[in-house]
């Protein structure tokens, strides 16, 4: 089912008046930005934990994801992505306690304020895919620290890629 619409009588909704015939109930909404997504039940997936070598992080130590880099001014989890954090799913699903935070990156480029939204939106992002996977949303905190920590420079193509990145620390077991 896909429904779409204002179904609250409020005074912040926008109204244009429009001409109807007597009697008539009529609504017309203008929407903007939407996308339509499968989304696949997890139950459909196979097991991360079958196929996946079994890893162990120390605590409080912070990992840089290597596959979960993103375009400029992008968001976007690629499939290689979804792969590694799968990893993670698997590490984090052998313990119910374990709790992790997760923290975003951007270049240079932009304002500081862009930079910070964007930034933790890219954390977001990730921890958004382990919720999806089934991880528990009270285990895993997000933050963006914008273009404040780079590990390159950013006079280059090369060093705002790595920039662009996202980091995780395991914070208990």
């Amino acid at each position: 089912y896909f429904s779409i619409g204002n179904f609250h009588n409020n005074s912040d909704t926008e109204k244009i008046k429009t001409t109807k015939k007597r009697g008539a109930k009529d609504s017309y909404y203008y929407i903007d930005m939407v996308a339509v997504e499968k989304i696949v039940p997890i139950q459909e997936k196979t097991s991360p934990k079958e196929e996946l070598p079994q890893i162990d992080f120390d605590l409080n130590q912070t990992y840089i994801f290597e596959n979960v880099v993103f375009d400029s001014n992008s968001t976007e989890l690629s499939e290689a992505a979804k792969e590694e954090i799968l990893e993670i799913f698997t590490f984090l699903s052998k313990s119910s306690t374990t709790k992790i935070e997760i923290i975003g990156h951007t270049d240079n480029i932009g304002n500081s304020d862009f930079n910070q939204e964007l930034s933790e939106n890219r954390a977001k992002s990730v921890a958004y895919y382990l919720a999806e996977l089934g991880i528990s949303k009270d285990r895993v905190v997000f933050k963006g620290l914008g273009k404040e920590k780079p590990l390159n420079t950013n006079d280059s193509e090369e060093g705002r890629d790595k920039n662009r990145r996202v980091e995780f620390r395991i914070l208990k077991n």
